[in-house]
């Protein structure tokens, strides 16, 4: 039987976001974060983190350094008795690479992870705060979130940089959730506060 996930961004969403970080000193989780996966664990959901790391493809950083800041964020959850089911990464940078299956917005790491965990990804939903990182769902072949249309419009509506206020979270967590960067983070602190 198929189970639910959460696939959640790295950077900007469950750590401080810095610009290429390649040293696991400078992993810092953000407020709420352990709260909030506690949460979802207890929501029994799979949780699966989904990261693009684009300075390895532009030879910014190593495989190596991006294995040791992984590792450091992993204990640092595993301090708080929080254990990720999976972490997949992309390398790729679409200028130096060229196209991938793998980097966000596409699905390939939802897909690969999807495959390894027996997570069904009809029921994916997509928490982002920006319009084009919800073609990660719609590539991974999830049903969407029957308001989602209707919020992307207000969103574009509002311009770019205004926020959407007046929307009222779920009373639920249906289906899967892909969370990342500012989207994310506001999911993760929902969560937190136990309003999801």
């Amino acid at each position: 039987m198929s189970r639910r996930a959460v696939f959640i961004d790295r950077d900007g969403t469950m750590i401080e976001e810095k610009v290429y970080l390649s040293d696991p000193d400078g992993v810092e989780l953000l407020p709420g974060t352990i709260q909030a996966l506690s949460a979802l664990r207890a929501a029994d959901l799979l949780l699966v983190v989904v990261t693009n790391q684009a300075g390895i493809g532009r030879g910014l950083y190593t495989i190596d350094d991006y294995d040791a800041v992984a590792a450091r964020l992993d204990e640092q959850l595993a301090s708080h008795g929080i254990v990720m089911d999976a972490t997949h990464f992309c390398p790729h940078h679409l200028d130096v690479s060229g196209p991938c299956d793998c980097r966000k917005p596409d699905s390939g790491m939802h897909r690969r992870a999807a495959a390894d965990l027996d997570i069904d990804l009809t029921g994916l939903v997509l928490r982002r705060g920006q319009d084009h990182r919800c073609a990660a769902g719609d590539h991974a072949g999830r049903s969407g979130n029957p308001g989602e249309n209707r919020v992307r419009r207000r969103a574009r509506a509002a311009g770019p940089g205004r926020r959407m206020g007046g929307r009222r979270p779920s009373s639920r967590i249906p289906g899967n959730y892909a969370t990342g960067h500012k989207g994310g983070r506001r999911f993760l602190r929902s969560m937190d506060r136990g309003i999801l």
